[in-house]
């Protein structure tokens, strides 16, 4: 690791610290292509190197080049500082508007995701959510999210309500959906109501899709060993 800053009057604070020892390392402080500082070293995770360096005068922090050599003058550690250009300021998140002023379900379903995903402590997603069933109240996705939610919240047989209907509209014409996060999460909200048969079930259909095979197999383990 190294860190190199300029801090006042012109001296720059030089460190460096690796992950195993070296004996007669070399640290190299560069000002464009002159040498301003050079001093070997034994360096180790627990004798990391600092030093205060004098700088001459007019010499930009990004003209300076920091490095930590072996004895054979091979580069452990390089590090460059890079002007930071002046990046345009993100636009202001704005607050989403009410749901019914919002046009299609997608825009409800991915309003309602961000509030789940980024807290907003004036805004709750289930309006957006319960907005976007009242116009499609089988769509997967938002009944998925819904269930999920539920689950979290305790609220189980909520939560298997919303993901059975989910996994309906899902699984019409699938007989394994490609995504498993709607069985593995049905399997949760069975097993919290104590169905473990019902659960298993649930879980051994999850483990169809990989993105959830691992997480289904440890809650078929859990069930099996109880």
């Amino acid at each position: 690791a190294c860190n190199l800053e300029v801090i006042a009057n012109n001296t720059a604070r030089l460190g460096f610290n690796t992950t195993s020892g070296y004996k007669e390392a070399i640290v190299v402080l560069e000002a464009g292509e002159k040498v301003i500082f050079r001093q070997e070293i034994d360096i180790s995770p627990s004798k990391p190197f600092l030093m205060k360096i004098r700088l001459p005068e007019g010499v930009k922090k990004e003209n300076l080049r920091a490095l930590l050599l072996t004895p054979e003058n091979e580069i452990l550690i390089s590090y460059r500082p890079q002007k930071k250009e002046g990046a345009p300021v993100p636009d202001t998140v704005k607050p989403p508007p009410p749901p019914v002023e919002i046009k299609t379900i997608e825009e409800l379903y991915l309003t309602g995701l961000r509030l789940v995903q980024f807290h907003n402590p004036v805004r709750e997603p289930y309006p957006y959510f319960e907005e976007a069933l009242k116009r499609d109240p089988g769509d997967f996705r938002v009944n998925k999210r819904l269930g999920i939610l539920y689950l979290k919240r305790g609220m189980f047989k909520e939560a298997e309500e919303k993901l059975r209907r989910s996994l309906d509209r899902l699984t019409k014409n699938h007989t394994s959906p490609k995504d498993g996060e709607g069985y593995y999460y049905l399997g949760a909200a069975l097993e919290a109501q104590g169905e473990n048969d019902a659960a298993y079930d649930a879980f051994y259909k999850a483990t169809w899709s990989q993105a959830w095979c691992a997480a289904s197999y440890f809650s078929l383990a859990e069930i099996v060993a109880q």
